[in-house]
This record gives C-alpha cells, sequence and structure tokens, in this order.
C-alpha cells in the first residue's frame, strides 16, 4: 500500500507465482503519487532477479521515501539485504510494529 499525505494512492498484492508483486502493483496504481510517499508492505522487498525484477529498483525509481514492513524476508536470498539496499540508497525503512500511547 502506498500513501501519501495520509492517502491510501496505490495499492497491490502478489496475484500468483511468476506475476508481479505487491509492490510493483501499488507503485503502478499511485504513479506520480508514489513519490516522497510512504510503502507500506508485509515481506521485505526482494533484490534478487527471479520470474520478476527486483522490488528495490521498481521503488527506488519510483521515488518511494519511505518504507515500513513487519520484519526482514525470511528467505536467505532477501534476509535484511533488501532493507538495506533501500537504505544505502537513502530511503527510509522501518522493521516492526510501534505501539502508540493513546492519551
Amino acid at each position: 500500500m502506498v500513501v501519501a499525505d495520509n492517502q491510501v494512492v496505490g495499492v497491490g498484492y502478489h496475484h500468483r507465482a511468476g506475476e508481479a508483486h505487491a509492490e510493483a502493483l501499488a507503485l503502478a496504481t499511485a504513479g506520480d503519487r508514489a513519490r516522497g510517499a510512504t510503502l507500506y508492505v508485509n515481506l521485505e522487498p526482494c533484490l534478487h532477479e527471479g520470474r520478476t525484477p527486483p522490488c528495490v529498483e521498481a521503488i527506488r525509481a519510483a521515488g518511494i521515501a519511505r518504507v515500513v514492513m513487519p520484519a526482514p524476508d525470511p528467505d536467505a536470498r532477501v534476509c535484511g539485504h533488501g532493507a538495506a539496499w533501500l537504505r544505502d540508497r537513502g530511503i527510509r525503512v522501518d522493521i516492526g510494529a510501534t505501539r502508540r500511547r493513546h492519551s
């Protein structure tokens, strides 16, 4: 899910193996509104070339400013590497849930 100015501007999900990943679909839906936005994912963006191109490249190209994910991907090809790749290119990456205190 791509969020800009507190509004959802792009959504996507991975339909099946070999097809575009959720990130690519959400970014395509968001279009130019992805620039400077936050991307929320439920799996660390992939860094390797498989049946689809690496999601980290699409995230950088779209101009995403921040990626929020619950945990590193357990796949050894990705585990922490996708997050590090994004950070090395100036994209903020937040891993894990934070708890807000309500007054």
